[in-house]
């Protein structure tokens, strides 16, 4: 551990063996720095279960595994982020909406010619049935 790191473990072990509850956060946040696992070694010291340099020696272990999966779920995500990232070119995205406003343009354009169309064609249809 860095050097300031082990000060705040230090200053975290003496309020919590003060008696200090933590909230839930705080709970998370030691537990994964491995607060309450040395708080829970040094525990077993007191109780002369082990010496202490044994404590130390499965703290610095769980420590090492603890880095080691930490960094292996960083590449991971790394990883799942990069594949994500997805280089798609700007110009296709602006020319496809460019190309879908000039075909409704156009559309729009022959509606009215082809309603034109149906509404000099309807009055002949409409004749025949007057004629009878």
């Amino acid at each position: 551990m860095v050097n300031s790191s082990k000060k705040l473990v230090q200053k975290a072990l003496e309020w919590l063996n003060k008696g200090a509850q933590p909230t839930d956060t705080v709970h998370r946040i030691l537990s994964f720095k491995g607060v309450l696992y040395l708080k829970h070694l040094l525990r077993g010291v007191k109780l002369e279960l082990f010496d202490e340099a044994t404590a130390m020696a499965k703290f610095q272990t769980w420590f090492a595994e603890h880095e080691a999966n930490i960094a292996s779920k960083n590449e991971a995500h790394k990883k799942v982020q990069a594949a994500k990232k997805v280089y798609v070119p700007v110009v296709k995205k602006v020319a496809e909406p460019i190309a879908e406003v000039v075909a409704e343009v156009v559309a729009e354009e022959a509606a009215p010619v082809a309603e034109a169309e149906v509404a000099e064609s309807a009055p002949t249809a409409e004749e025949t049935p007057a004629a009878e």
